[in-house]
């Protein structure tokens, strides 16, 4: 499973990609705006240059018809030819805008806002690079859709990982089935136990924010830090 970051914070993906283990990076509209990155495709550019990334997804505007969507591709890709997957959202626009770039031009794809199954058989079909599941937007509807108070999870939460482990289980399943080389990229993840989820269900990329990528060095409850303490502490006295 390869690990990308989802962020426009350029400086982020420095210091994590100087660890050797981000492989790519995933951005859209609100992450620039959090990122104060108005200049969109310059802050792309810069990311299509640190070392290590193998891929910088870079969205298209999402109110075009598949034309438009193909053209803004082709300017999109010509930042850094062969690194940039063109973000598309999961409508016949945006699939169709997806299947002439790879027939015609053979440019990455990367679908959008995907939440079922059927939405990621679309997409294999469409022969796209990679279809991102948003796994916190749909825990967030399912929890809001019975109910649930924030503040006290409970039966919610359960029904809400387990509607998410079984999406994603099925879209691994069918890709493998039907011998699709779309790779299924989870996405919207907040938190290590997303992470966890993730690979459990065996998808082919996880996009996670920097502080989740940071956060999952460490154990809960403190032991590899707890042990590389014991380790400095008994080797004060040995002479080499």
């Amino acid at each position: 499973m390869k690990m990308f970051l989802d962020t426009c914070n350029v400086e982020a993906v420095r210091n994590a990609a100087d660890t050797g283990l981000i492989s790519g990076v995933t951005t859209n509209p609100t992450l620039a705006k959090k990122a104060n990155r108005p200049d969109y495709r310059k802050m792309i550019s810069e990311m299509c240059d640190i070392s290590g990334l193998e891929s910088v997804s870079a969205q298209a505007r999402e109110d075009q018809n598949a034309d438009g969507m193909f053209r803004e591709g082709i300017e999109l890709d010509a930042i850094f030819p062969g690194k940039i997957a063109v973000k598309l959202p999961m409508n016949p626009h945006g699939l169709t805008a997806a299947k002439l770039l790879r027939r015609k031009k053979e440019i990455h794809t990367n679908i959008t806002l995907t939440f079922t199954p059927n939405q990621a058989l679309l997409a294999m079909e469409a022969k796209v690079t990679f279809i991102s599941y948003f796994m916190g937007r749909q825990e967030d509807k399912i929890r809001e859709k019975h109910g649930e108070d924030p503040k006290a999870p409970s039966e919610a939460e359960s029904y809400a990982i387990s509607e998410i482990r079984r999406d994603l289980e099925r879209m691994v399943s069918y890709k493998e089935r039907y011998g699709s080389e779309s790779k299924i990229l989870a996405a919207s993840v907040r938190d290590f136990t997303h992470v966890t989820l993730a690979a459990d269900c065996g998808v082919d990329v996880i996009s996670m924010p920097p502080e989740v990528f940071w956060d999952i060095f460490s154990d809960p409850l403190g032991l590899t830090e707890d042990g590389i303490k014991r380790f400095l502490k008994d080797r004060e006295p040995l002479t080499s």
